[in-house]
């Protein structure tokens, strides 16, 4: 079975055909461009010869004579000149004939090409599948780690209250450990903010404010930064384009879910199946609709 790379090396041996119709074009056209200047001169010649023609009248025996010379010269030259014609006409019959078969053989490169393609498409494909699972564990690791954070800080106001402080001692023992632990977490500073914030309000009165400042102790206003795996490596010239294709697999399905008000009423015109991808890739799917990501790169000089 021919490979990928046979098939490549298979098609690029058209060079030395391509090479020779060049040379043939190239020698076709300096043919061309004498005949070119001949065919001035011969014009110029052939105004002489019509005005000579037109200006004779045959009535004697001489100029019956001057008449047939110049039908035996210029028959003769007639008959040079077609001669130098037949075999351009010829030659650019058959550099046409071999431009095409050359043609033929070049888009053997094609099948070629898309084996690349599609090969370079999966690859892309498949580190897109891992950088999203690789977010998905980031994620996870982000929210047990905001979970061990949250407990410790609960745990650190727990063992505070649990010493039966006065409000000023409490209020002194917090700052002191804001200022004294480096290594509290954000949670863990929040909470104990919070909770210092609400213990000063006590003392100045600001009831309606306590509540308010408790319930932020018990959850904490706290958003973990944002996780991303690590980008595709691309080479130089290279770029992926993704996008989503829609196909409609339960038509009543999809009714369904445009009469719940889930999915967009204009996705019915005639399903609107670049609206649906497009969707898809926001994050709107819908049932009725099986979905497939199609992956390509694209290279560039």
């Amino acid at each position: 079975m021919e490979t990928t790379i046979e098939k490549v090396e298979g098609a690029l041996a058209i060079t030395p055909a391509l090479h020779a119709i060049e040379d043939g074009i190239e020698s076709t056209t300096r043919e061309l461009q004498r005949i070119t200047a001949d065919a001035r001169e011969l014009q110029l010649a052939n105004n002489r010869y019509t005005d000579e023609a037109n200006g004779l009248t045959v009535i004697g025996q001489a100029d019956f004579e001057l008449a047939g010379r110049r039908v035996v010269e210029l028959r003769a030259k007639e008959k040079e000149i077609l001669e130098r014609i037949k075999p351009l006409k010829g030659a650019a019959k058959s550099l046409h004939t071999a431009t095409c078969d050359l043609e033929k053989e070049a888009l053997k490169l094609v099948s070629a090409k898309d084996i690349f393609q599609k090969k370079a498409d999966d690859y892309t494909a498949e580190q897109l599948q891992r950088q999203r699972e690789e977010e998905v564990r980031l994620k996870e690791e982000a929210r047990k780690e905001r979970e061990r954070q949250i407990a410790a800080a609960k745990k650190r106001l727990e063992t505070l209250r649990g010493k039966g402080l006065a409000v000023e001692e409490q209020i002194a023992a917090i700052k002191k450990e804001l200022e004294e632990d480096p290594a509290m977490s954000e949670i863990e500073a929040v909470t104990l903010e919070a909770e210092l914030k609400a213990l000063e309000m006590s003392l100045e009165g600001t009831h309606e404010k306590i509540a308010e400042q408790a319930e932020r102790i018990e959850e904490v206003a706290f958003t973990p930064p944002p996780v991303a795996a690590p980008a595709i490596p691309q080479m130089k010239g290279a770029s992926v384009k993704v996008k989503w294709v829609a196909e409609v697999i339960d038509p009543l399905a999809l009714i369904k879910e445009i009469a719940a008000g889930r999915a967009p009423i204009s996705a019915v015109k005639a399903f609107d199946l670049t609206k649906l991808g497009n969707l898809a890739k926001d994050g709107l799917k819908y049932n009725g609709i099986s979905y497939k990501e199609e992956v390509s790169s694209r290279f560039t000089k």
